[in-house]
């Protein structure tokens, strides 16, 4: 049997990779982010801690980690790249093994079948999100060629195969929590399969030593976590399967819809055509003796019933499933080659038919990239939004700034340091409460890291919550303890817990705004919008902005009886994009913080609803209304042939809002005008709410405009020299800005 290297393995798994960056571009969801932390803190704080500094065991893939962290230290690239580059070479890799598998198992895959299978959506949409996926798919490949190997009576199983056992067995153990035990399931069904069927001796000895192994990583895993970490399964496990890691039936009802409807999808029906036919040609396995087909399918019903057990997953695209869809594809083909069909498929007919299974699949992904995808087509995402940058730090990267959900974090983030930066003016350290443990928390601690202490409500990535959870008895659900700020507010009426009482609380559901305002904290920043996977073409754009600023406009014209009402609808109606975009997947851009009313009094930081009144802006820095439509793609408009001026680029950023005061004294030249601190308003915007000579509060634009770094007294003010002026409002920004008396009376 040929061993040469599968170059069209290799073409296949490049196609299909390029396929779907140009579909997805970077997709995935906060998860990655959680891993970068642990990798991070490994490299440059020499152990694995949360984002407090606990050791907590935050990411669910060891593997991963480590692998991160070693190549961090060497590269000193981003991690997101790192991430990124490492998760597409590992689905390449995994492509290229199919051919040594099927040989291990006894039979010689189709060469075009590589490409059936490097498209199998769930699998080319999770290569791209840059977390432990596609390196779990290639330990398991890995592992399941040794174990075939091993099962083969007529092959010796020498040295460096026992090596090679070794090492991918512990790699798959600390890939996944799970994988360890599935790895065990595996080893155990196949010694028990070979005492029943009374196997030789030798093959009986190799079946043992492959359980002892499985059995000996994976102990060696759970001392290790109890003995570092104190837990015996990442901080996760607990969180979303309660606290003892106990199963119950409702989550085998949820898992098992789960499995079904996206065996329903398309695409999905080959994985289980693939799954019944691996069980039927197992069973004839069984029955003829030979068994070396085995290792694949039992490893692939055992992770089927891991997924049932735990209640599938939340996230789009089908997670779970992705990490072994190569293996249920590969069963498909071989049930195919091994019945009568694959006598019939041959020549032009079987080109055919796995022409027609990869269009399937391609269908399939474009179908995900249109409708539930996180990332972006590469026709969208090539380039840096201009909005994005506008708002960014500029740590941000493109695998970041690709992805919907990362997107709306990097125009997110440096708000939330801003805030903590200005706390930190007045007391040491900063709690934080949310759910968002991804991206933020990455970008918050690298900087404030031993400044903060970080109450993560989901309980994924600290434990703060975990005494609690037990005591009131919190659900535990897919995404980890299923409550809401509002459920923590209320609690804090009766408890006086720290962590029901943080400084900071920041959210993505605008749902929180009233309980936060009920519960003694004040809004000191908000975001709006969404953002798509699709290209905005300007007459898109210019729709959206007429109809977010037009809404009220339209009530009052109404209300009014005038025409013009019924001309701004008309003109809605007729630029409104169809309602059926193909391209339709979105994400919410909705952020905002909250600051404890005390806190925020100290640190001088003002409500939104204050800072909107004083800017006179729809809302401070709201992402849809100011800069999202207006920023978008101006460039890529221009190489469609449309001007690239044709949208305002975007304004300046405003990012946080603080209370200013300020006195000077007034002159008498003819300009009046009272000079705000050049200095002070290098990074800040100053906006001037009220203007007072002694109790007297003059009128704005009538007694007083505001001009540059200035204001300028009007006649009607009838300010006198030496009176001392009053000036009060916002400066936007970080700066401490003051007023200046550098302005001397003319003589």
């Amino acid at each position: 049997m040929t061993t040469r290297f599968p170059l069209h393995a290799l073409l296949a798994a490049l196609a299909a990779t390029a396929l779907a960056i140009v579909l997805f571009s970077s997709t995935g969801h906060d998860d990655s982010h959680i891993t970068f932390w642990s990798a991070w803190s490994l490299a440059e704080l020499g152990e694995i801690v949360n984002h407090s500094g606990q050791r907590v065991e935050q990411s669910s893939s060891l593997l991963h980690t480590l692998v991160l962290a070693a190549l961090y230290r060497v590269t000193g690239a981003p991690l997101a790249w790192i991430a990124y580059v490492a998760s597409i070479m590992c689905a390449v890799l995994s492509i290229v093994r199919l051919p040594a598998l099927a040989r291990a198992c006894g039979w010689e895959l189709w060469k075009g079948a590589t490409l059936v299978i490097a498209t199998s959506p769930g699998f080319a949409y999770w290569q791209l999100g840059m977390l432990e996926g596609s390196l779990f798919t290639l330990a398991s490949i890995e592992f399941l060629i040794r174990i075939a190997r091993a099962n083969d009576r007529e092959r010796a199983f020498g040295a460096l195969d026992w090596i090679g056992l070794l090492v991918w067995t512990g790699a798959l153990a600390a890939v996944r929590p799970e994988a360890g035990i599935v790895a065990l399931c595996v080893t155990g069904a196949m010694l028990v399969l070979a005492f029943v069927g009374k196997r030789d001796r030798s093959t009986t000895l190799r079946a043992f030593g492959a359980v002892a192994l499985a059995g000996a990583w994976l102990a060696l895993l759970i001392a290790f976590r109890q003995s570092y970490f104190g837990e015996s399964f990442p901080q996760p496990v607990a969180a979303k399967l309660g606290g003892g890691g106990s199963l119950d039936f409702e989550k085998f009802g949820i898992g098992l819809g789960y499995l079904v409807e996206r065996f329903s999808t398309l695409g999905g029906g080959l994985l289980l055509v693939g799954l019944i036919g691996g069980v039927v040609c197992g069973a004839h396995d069984l029955r003829t003796g030979t068994r070396r087909a085995l290792p694949p399918l039992l490893f692939a019903l055992a992770y089927a019933c891991f997924i049932i057990a735990v209640g599938g997953d939340w996230m789009f695209g089908w997670r779970f499933v992705s990490h072994v869809e190569v293996l249920f594809v590969f069963l498909l083909f071989y049930a195919l080659q091994s019945s009568g069909l694959g006598a019939i498929l041959i020549g032009h007919t079987r080109r055919v038919a796995l022409g027609a299974l990869a269009l399937v699949h391609v269908a399939a992904m474009v179908g995900m990239a249109g409708g539930v995808s996180t990332g972006m087509p590469i026709w969208t995402a090539w380039q840096g939004d201009p909005a994005v940058i506008a708002f960014s730090d500029g740590t941000s990267t493109w695998p970041e700034r690709a992805n919907q959900v990362h997107e709306r974090d990097v125009v997110f983030v440096d708000d939330l340091k801003a805030t903590i930066r200005r706390l930190l003016t007045v007391q040491d350290r900063v709690t934080l409460l949310s759910k968002q443990g991804g991206y933020v928390m990455f970008e918050v601690a690298r900087e404030f890291y031993g400044s903060i202490e970080f109450y993560d409500r989901l309980g994924l990535v600290s434990t703060h919550f975990a005494d609690i959870a037990r005591e009131y008895d919190i659900p535990s659900g897919q995404m980890g303890y299923a409550w809401k700020v509002d459920d923590i507010l209320r609690l804090g009426e009766t408890r006086d817990d720290a962590i029901l009482h943080p400084d900071v609380i920041f959210d993505v559901e605008q749902s929180a705004s009233k309980a936060l305002r009920a519960g003694g904290y004040t809004i000191v920043f908000q975001q709006f919008g969404a953002t798509t996977n699709e290209y905005l073409t300007p007459k898109t754009v210019q729709y959206e902005r007429t109809a977010k600023a037009g809404v009220a406009r339209l009530s009052r014209d109404d209300d009014e009886g005038d025409d013009e009402g019924d001309d701004v609808r008309d003109e809605l109606t007729r630029e409104a994009p169809d309602g059926n975009r193909f391209w339709s997947s979105e994400t919410s851009m909705i952020q905002m913080v909250a600051v404890r009313n005390d806190l925020a009094e100290k640190a001088g930081l003002v409500g939104v609803a204050q800072s909107n009144a004083v800017l006179d802006v729809p809302q401070v820095a709201t992402r849809h209304s100011v800069v999202w439509p207006e920023a978008r793609k101006p460039f890529l408009r221009y190489l469609f042939g449309e001007r690239p001026d044709s949208i305002p680029p975007p304004p300046t950023s405003l990012p946080l809002a603080v209370r200013y005061r300020g006195s000077a004294v007034a002159t008498t030249d003819g300009a009046q005008r009272v000079l705000l601190d050049p200095q002070g308003t290098a990074n800040a915007r100053i906006a001037i709410a009220v203007v007072a000579v002694g109790q007297r509060v003059l009128t704005p634009d009538a007694d007083w405009v505001r001009e540059d770094a200035a204001v300028r007294l009007l006649g009607r003010a009838a300010v006198q020299e030496g009176d001392t002026l009053q000036l009060f409002g916002l400066t936007v920004g970080e700066d401490t800005v003051h007023v200046s008396s550098r302005t001397r009376p003319v003589r």
